[in-house]
């Protein structure tokens, strides 16, 4: 702090105070020491940065301050005062803790013993029950928060009611750098990241969690480049299990680790009072039965470097015997990736990436990790089948890191450890001078791919045991490959000629598969997917009623043979979802109806990734937005593969924007782009966020930059050669941006296109969208009237669009939404 500051700061503070010396800080403000001679003791001042003081009512914040001061607690250091200093430094006072934070223990000792992490836990779960009986959420509780007395070694918690009084005192979207909410990212609960209105105590208790998982691990559960990486991964991925890390903690730990650190507040503990008795308890908890299955495989046996495995492995070949005795490959061991001995810093960096792939596949609950330490304490030479022998795995994941001129390449492998065949690999190249800054990229696209290629093993290996007919077996794999093959085309108009011939032979190796094993349910259920594929691109509804018609008798004659098969009931509830749009006089039955397939389908199976998804879907559809976002979370927790990670997140996007928190859309929709670039969903995501909340000079730039793109890729329909789509939402955010007439401009030339191409009927939500961003109310409703008359459906879903809004009050937008 310069002398100046200093010197404003001490003359406010009078001479009661004397500043002593500075203790560092955080983001939200800097600490010193300061002493008050008149009692002999010490105080704690903290400034509010100038990013948060210069958007906090002064007068307010010291009154809502006094909450804060009211606090009286053992576990909790008192606020004694407020001030400012100057016109723009604000500051408060609290006693001086003879101690440390748990911060410096942390650094100290790296991993905590389980009885010393619990008891600070269980100190600073007493303080957030006292606080939050008196309605006061912490909202910031993070190892710098929480102090280790000296004298007494109980943990004390620090800055209770500032957050709050923050809050309360300011325009949050001034003071946060983040422009989401107070806090930490590392350590904030979902709903605190995603700036919902009202946190209650669960979210203290999110945290928490972390700050214990952070004890026990020596890092927290999750870690990024920037503070919107870790937030995403807060909202989208569960944490990798404790147990990976520490190998030595009992069960119950972890359990009340899954529990605190739920996604959704109902999943948690549900109040501090339970969490004082859990910590008490650790040792009596269990996951309910729907989680039994998820556990870690930890091991402790030799795990060894791979120089000599590289020999002898070969391709993997797709005609295993299908009764060949195999382990379960979802059980894996990622071994030590090699890296040139000469080169340090490489050898450091495939030691990091090997230790960073292990915590995020063990991040996926459908699959079973060798510890990371359990690997450390092992070298050698070992055979991969000795490997799988010893651990009882199914899957060995070796590679190396070498350098090739002034690039990196990165070469990862999966092997089945039971035949050593080769089940895929990974070919990566990078710059060598960006390596350390690219450590967390790495790892996420290494890990992603590898998922991909599990995945491929695990469905055959699925196949493999549901049929006894080999040639079914090899019917339904070739008809895959199509599948696949078809599923990576670009869906322009003219693919669809080949995806529709790509469809048929798929459709046809699945029909003689049948033929082969006709007790077999997969050829059936994959058949009724197939039929749902062909419907798709079709614009014709004749058509794709047939499709549908088709893949519901699949379905039913699935059901007929056995009424709880999952797979069936999740093909079912899509496609009752999909049929509510060609059939508007049943619409809210359908909607019922594919809901209860697809709870059925989960409550039975879920980790049905797909179910969980349309489910989202159908909850949105129906006006359930809390729902739609934990069930789109519980996709991607179930999507252990990423077969359909990209579209669900897209889903998680628009269960966000309908609720109206564009941050958190805006959050994952990065997570998107950052993970799946290439994917047509990451500009879809890009345009809807930006479409529905842009505003201002940067985001006309990045819309009018992101509609370009569209255009350019030809991944979506386009009209004489541009997006209507696209340019409508161009038009929305300059009307927001308070371009008026840049607005009306795009939207005329756009629906000039649109209807000299005959297809304006498509677009007239979207262009009365842009109406009422213009004010022009009455031009709105009269084309949201000519789209309900062509589809009788659409006004339920109009009204719960944040779009319309402004509307509600008008009569005849109560009409249209009422009469219907």
């Amino acid at each position: 702090m310069s002398s100046d500051l200093r010197e404003l700061l001490q003359s406010s503070l009078g001479a009661g105070y004397r500043l002593s010396r500075e203790l560092g800080g955080g983001g939200m403000a800097k600490v010193f020491v300061a002493d008050d001679p008149a009692v002999g003791r010490r105080v704690v001042v903290k400034v509010l940065s100038p990013d948060l003081a210069a958007g906090v009512n002064v007068d307010r914040f010291k009154r809502e301050i006094q909450v804060a001061v009211s606090l009286h607690h053992p576990r909790i250091v008192p606020v004694l005062s407020a001030g400012q200093s100057g016109d723009d430094l604000l500051y408060y006072t609290m006693p001086y803790i003879e101690g440390e934070t748990l911060r410096a223990l942390i650094a100290r000792e790296c991993q905590l013993p389980l009885d010393r992490a619990l008891a600070i836990t269980h100190d600073v779960a007493e303080a957030l029950q006292y606080a939050h009986e008196q309605n006061i959420v912490h909202r910031d509780i993070k190892p710098e928060n929480i102090l280790i007395e000296k004298e007494s070694g109980r943990a004390v918690v620090t800055d209770f009611g500032i957050a709050r009084a923050i809050e309360r005192a300011a325009d949050i979207t001034t003071v946060t750098s983040t422009g989401l909410t107070l806090g930490t990212p590392t350590y904030m609960s979902p709903e605190q990241a995603g700036a919902e209105k009202h946190l209650d105590g669960r979210s203290d208790i999110y945290s928490l969690g972390c700050v214990l998982y952070e004890m026990l691990a020596g890092a927290p559960p999750f870690n990024g480049p920037t503070a919107r990486a870790i937030i995403a991964r807060h909202m989208t991925e569960p944490p990798p299990p404790i147990r990976v890390v520490r190998p030595d903690l009992p069960p119950g730990a972890a359990v009340l680790i899954e529990r605190m650190l739920a996604k959704v507040p109902a999943g948690r503990l549900p109040s501090a009072s339970a969490l004082v008795d859990a910590v008490d308890h650790y040792d009596t908890l269990t996951m309910p039965s729907a989680r039994s299955g998820r556990r870690t495989w930890i091991a402790a046996a030799a795990i060894v470097a791979l120089a000599a495995l590289a020999g002898g492995l070969a391709l993997a070949s797709r005609s295993r015997p299908p009764r060949e005795a195999v382990r379960d490959p979802k059980k894996i061991a990622v071994l030590y990736l090699e890296a040139p001995r000469n080169d340090s810093q490489l050898v450091t960096v495939a030691r990091g990436i090997t230790r960073d792939l292990i915590y995020t596949l063990a991040r996926v609950p459908e699959l079973s990790l060798v510890s990371e330490p359990g690997i450390r304490q092992f070298s050698g030479r070992t055979p991969t089948d000795s490997v799988g022998h010893v651990l009882g795995v199914g899957t060995v994941v070796y590679g190396a890191l070498d350098t090739k001129g002034d690039s990196i390449r990165v070469d990862v492998h999966l092997a089945d450890a039971t035949s050593l065949l080769e089940e895929g690999a990974v070919r990566l190249t990078y710059a060598r001078s960006s390596l350390l800054n690219l450590r967390d990229t790495i790892d996420q696209e290494v890990a992603q791919q590898l998922r991909t290629r599990l995945g491929t093993t695990v469905r055959l290996r699925e196949w493999q045991a549901g049929t006894r007919s080999q040639h079914a077996w090899e019917l339904r794999q070739q008809a895959e490959e199509l599948i696949e093959v078809e599923a990576e085309l670009r869906h322009r108009p003219e693919d669809v000629q080949q995806q529709g011939a790509l469809l048929h032979r798929a459709d046809s190796l699945l029909a003689q598969a049948s033929i082969e094993d006709p007790r077999w349910a997969e050829p059936l259920i994959e058949r009724g997917w197939v039929m749902y594929r062909r419907a798709l691109p079709e614009s014709n509804p004749a058509h794709n009623a047939a499709m549908v018609d088709s893949a519901l008798a699949f379905a039913a004659a699935v059901l007929a043979r056995n009424p709880g098969d999952a797979r069936a009931l999740e093909l079912r509830g899509s496609l009752r979802q999909y049929s509510w749009g060609l059939s508007p006089r049943s619409a809210s039955a359908l909607l019922d109806s594919a809901a209860a397939d697809l709870r059925a389908a989960t409550a039975i199976n879920p980790r049905l990734a797909r179910a969980w998804s349309v489910l989202s879907l159908v909850l949105s559809l129906k006006g359930d937005d809390a729902g739609a976002v934990e069930a789109a979370r519980r996709a991607l927790d179930a999507d252990a593969y990423l077969r359909d990670a990209p579209a669900t997140l897209e889903r998680l996007v628009l269960a966000h924007l309908f609720a109206e928190r564009y941050d958190s859309a805006r959050v994952i929709c990065d997570e998107i782009i950052r993970r799946f670039p290439t994917n047509t969903v990451a500009m879809q995501c890009d345009l809807d966020v930006l479409g529905w909340s842009g505003r201002g000079t940067q985001d006309v730039a990045r819309v009018w930059e992101a509609v370009r793109r569209v255009e350019r890729s030809g991944g979506w329909p386009l009209v004489s050669g541009i997006s209507p789509h696209g340019r409508l939402y161009a038009a929305a955010v300059l009307a927001r941006s308070g371009l008026p007439d840049s607005a009306r401009a795009v939207f005329r030339a756009t629906q000039t296109t649109v209807r000299a191409a005959g297809q304006e009927e498509d677009l007239l939500v979207n262009e009365a969208y842009v109406l009422t961003m213009l004010g022009d109310q009455d031009g709105a409703l009269d084309l949201l009237e000519r789209a309900s008359r062509a589809a009788p459906s659409l006004p339920p879903e109009i009204a719960r669009i944040p779009w319309f809004r402004g509307l509600h009050g008008n009569p005849r937008f109560q009409r249209l939404t009422a009469s219907r």
